[in-house]
């Protein structure tokens, strides 16, 4: 009997601390979610930098005329005291902006160095001594990339003024401190003087070759020669002490097959296209015949417009570079009239044809 009430006295215990462990306090509620963090408050964009002031006193930068090609070179005669590029800063800047030309004040290695670093404010750079380096700077002379002259020149042109193609050479200048404004083309180089005929390519092996810019660099090398940089200064002397065996040199093999004739109805194309130019830069429609409108040699020339009694002399020799072969008489709208050669100048062998208005040689 005893043992029967200890067995259910256990057994009420049990049932009560089950009911205890299941009836136990309920879990608090979860606490609420924090209220999200405010949006932080847009930093305003700054206002652009209003461009800089227009001077209206004369500024004067100092120009380094790097010359180092001769002056008479179509890459550097345009850039002279008093020349064309300086005529076109003074008319595009209302003579605000003055060049103080220092001729050969940095030298060919250095003139776009003295830019970026401060000691000028402008200058010539012959870029072609710089070779093998990027961006190609001469992509004008690879073979087939761009026409030959004329039409060549009116293409660089157009490629320099595409807003594209100038931010690649920013992108390229802007880190050095300097900003290039434009190039002069070095056409195609296709031409090779030296000591020793080349006959086959395996007579290009070990030569040693005066080159300019990558282009003919490359191709050198891939025919196994030994490519030298030399400025133009330097090549005569290299040649005759055998420092190189050869030199490439621009653009004269165009003129290797016809001879005199393609060049000096080349010069009459660049005499056309400098007067024409120089008639549009001035906005006249026709030149003065009162007096025999004429180009010659020694960078000479008497052409003027505006009203008989009172003319102005219009610089059409500003227009082309070097020393012409003979003397263009020009009719009113620009355009030649006839030519005749120097007497011991090179095309003293043609005849001007009125007709075709180019040179040929005598039937």
């Amino acid at each position: 009997m005893k043992k029967k009430s200890f067995l259910i006295i256990c057994l009420i215990t049990v049932l009560v601390l089950s009911l205890v462990g299941a009836c136990a306090k309920p879990a608090p509620a979860p606490a609420p979610a924090p209220a999200p963090a405010p949006a932080p408050v847009p930093t305003p964009t700054p206002a652009p930098a209003p461009p800089p002031a227009k001077p209206t006193e004369p500024v004067t930068w100092t120009f380094n005329w790097e010359a180092a090609y001769g002056y008479q070179n179509c890459l550097v005669w345009p850039f002279r005291p008093g020349g064309r590029f300086e005529q076109l800063v003074t008319k595009h800047s209302d003579g605000l902006l003055k060049l103080d030309i220092k001729d050969k004040l940095y030298g060919l290695f250095e003139s776009v160095f003295a830019v970026g670093d401060g000691r000028c404010q402008i200058g010539t750079q012959s870029i072609p001594a710089a070779t093998g380096t990027y961006p190609l700077f001469d992509y004008g002379g690879i073979p087939g990339f761009i026409h030959d002259v004329p039409e060549s020149a009116y293409e660089w042109a157009d490629a320099w003024l595409d807003p594209r193609m100038m931010e690649i050479w920013d992108r390229y200048s802007r880190p050095d401190g300097f900003k290039i404004i434009g190039a002069a083309i070095s056409m195609s180089n296709n031409c090779q003087w030296g000591h020793r005929a080349i006959r086959t390519l395996p007579d290009f092996k070990g030569l040693k070759t005066r080159t300019s810019g990558a282009t003919q660099t490359s191709t050198l090398l891939a025919l196994g020669a030994s490519p030298v940089t030399l400025s133009m200064a330097e090549v005569e002397e290299a040649l005759y002490r055998g420092t190189v065996d050869a030199v490439v040199i621009p653009n004269v093999g165009k003129f290797m097959g016809t001879g005199t004739e393609q060049a000096a109805n080349t010069e009459a194309h660049n005499v056309q296209t400098g007067v024409l130019a120089a008639m549009a830069d001035e906005n006249v429609s026709s030149l003065n015949t009162d007096t025999t409108p004429t180009v010659g040699p020694l960078h000479t020339s008497d052409v003027s417009y505006g009203p008989s009694d009172n003319t102005t002399k219009l610089y059409v020799e500003n227009y082309f570079t070097g020393s012409l072969e003979a003397t263009y008489t020009l009719n009113d709208d620009g355009s030649i009239a006839s030519a005749i050669p120097e007497p011991e100048g090179k095309w003293k062998d043609l005849i001007w044809d009125d007709v075709s208005d180019k040179w040929k040689k005598p039937e």
